[in-house]
């Protein structure tokens, strides 16, 4: 390993990620109202690599600036990758919302 190089990190499998989403959103779904949790990007096609961050997407029935706030930064702990988070709300553009029925998996 080169001098102040870090260690590659792991790739979690797709079931990996879904499992860990599950139980944040049982254990953590009350508090931030959530009525949708998922991933997209490349994580959900298969493609992530040791330097690709985890696209997550939710939705919720009270959004505000708290909730996305603390659900970015809870979700980031609880897996210990970086993450990018997304609500999904009415005026999302019209290629992101194809985007995300062709690769969104809601757990």
């Amino acid at each position: 390993m080169a001098p102040h190089s870090l260690p590659p990190i792991a790739i979690l499998s797709q079931d990996d990620l879904a499992t860990l989403l599950q139980e944040f959103k049982a254990q953590h779904g009350d508090t931030f109202h959530l009525t949708a949790l998922g991933y997209f990007g490349s994580y959900a096609r298969g493609e992530a690599r040791p330097d690709s961050d985890i696209d997550i997407i939710f939705q919720t029935d009270r959004p505000n600036l708290w909730t996305t706030a603390h659900l970015y930064q809870d979700l980031q702990n609880w897996l210990q990758y970086s993450i990018d988070l997304a609500r999904f709300h009415d005026y999302l553009s019209p290629a992101f919302k194809q985007r995300l029925e062709r690769e969104a998996m809601y757990v």
